[in-house]
């Protein structure tokens, strides 16, 4: 196993230690300070973590996922919070629209009560929900660092611990898309029925496979949000596919 301190070429993962950072690499001519950790300046939030630099980052992830994967410090102080935060953002989103909604929920079960404690059911539903669906995502977030982890090294790769976590963190920015999906499509089906007025009203007869009948309307406005769902599901895996190929030879620093 190579130390995670050693430094390999970042293109083709050849041992560049003893040449000089002006030389390239004898096996791809990759310029050698190309793959120096100096080369790296770390994210937006990785440099100062804020406001500001969690949307450059996230907005530099989603443009330029290439340049920013490839420019990432591997080691020192992780992105953990930087995941934690987009979680909790895309947890947000997602729950918003149901709060109140399925029957059982507390949000719902409180109208009709004085505004005070209604405002109160629903700012703590709404907080305890958003908590569970972001600490669900992060888990998913965990779980794809250690799938990634397994695939480097069925490979080859020498993708640290704090390389393939650094990856995923700023991958998160793709549960943000995979939240926001639902909402364009229902924003997409408001455009169709109310704006263009398309007839969604025909009935489509589904008892035969055992189904209930129901109108187009009723099924686009499912197959819609849920097809925008997996593209966002999609864009996460993507983030992660390229960041890993940016960072399975990077060294730790």
């Amino acid at each position: 196993m190579v130390d995670e301190r050693t430094i390999l070429c970042e293109r083709c993962g050849y041992d560049l230690t003893g040449l000089e950072p002006s030389g390239t690499c004898p096996e791809c001519s990759r310029p050698v300070h190309r793959s120096l950790p100096d080369s790296r300046p770390g994210s937006a939030w990785q440099q100062r973590p804020g406001l500001g630099s969690w949307w450059r980052t996230n907005l530099s992830v989603m443009a330029a996922p290439r340049a920013t994967m490839a420019s990432l410090r591997i080691g020192g102080a992780t992105s953990t919070s930087l995941a934690a935060l987009n979680c909790l953002v895309a947890g947000a989103i997602l729950v918003a629209p149901w709060l109140g909604t399925p029957v059982g929920d507390p949000a719902r079960a409180a109208r009709g009560g004085s505004d005070l404690v209604v405002a109160f059911t629903y700012l703590w539903v709404f907080a305890a929900q958003t908590s569970a669906a972001g600490a669900v995502l992060l888990g998913l977030t965990w779980c794809e660092y250690a799938g990634i982890r397994f695939i480097a090294a069925r490979r080859g790769w020498r993708l640290t611990k704090a390389g393939a976590w650094q990856v995923c963190c700023h991958a998160t920015v793709g549960w943000l898309a995979m939240a926001l999906a639902p909402l364009a499509g229902l924003a997409i089906l408001h455009v169709l029925t109310s704006v263009l007025r398309l007839p969604l009203g025909g009935a489509i007869d589904l008892r035969r496979v055992g189904l209930a009948s129901t109108t187009w309307g009723d099924v686009l406005t499912i197959a819609i949000p849920a097809a925008l769902l997996l593209v966002g599901l999609f864009a996460y895996e993507l983030l992660v596919h390229l960041g890993v190929r940016m960072n399975r030879y990077a060294a730790r620093t």
